[in-house]
């Protein structure tokens, strides 16, 4: 039997380490996935788009419980959930960089505003 290349979206691997065998997981597959989802999902969309040049997941003066701004409606509510479980998952095979941000977002998916999802 082969060994396994992949798991529920991570890149899998078998490595030696100081005459130890061991797996790594990489989640650079999931999310080019990921990335590549979004972007087909909002190409047309004319009120959501991509930043050009992102250099951090959140602006560190963004304080999303002050956000004021109107309720997403029931499409975009639902779209805020899924982008949250991908982001959820990406941090939980890996991408815990950006673990702080979705945590903070995650506690608005009862009721996420405008200013959430920009």
């Amino acid at each position: 039997i082969e060994p396994p290349e992949s798991y529920l979206g991570t890149r899998l691997r078998k490595r030696s380490l100081d005459g130890f065998d061991m797996w790594t997981m990489s989640s650079q597959d999931y999310v080019e996935a990921a990335v590549k989802n979004v972007k087909e999902t909002l190409k047309d969309s004319a009120k959501w788009k991509l930043p050009k040049n992102s250099p951090t997941p959140m602006m560190s003066t963004y304080e999303p419980e002050m956000d004021g701004s109107t309720e997403l409606g029931q499409a975009d509510h639902t779209y805020y959930q899924e982008l949250i479980g991908m982001l959820q998952w990406a941090t939980e095979i890996g991408r815990v960089d950006i673990l702080m941000e979705v945590l903070l977002l995650s506690q608005y998916q009862a009721c996420p505003r405008v200013g959430h999802m920009e």
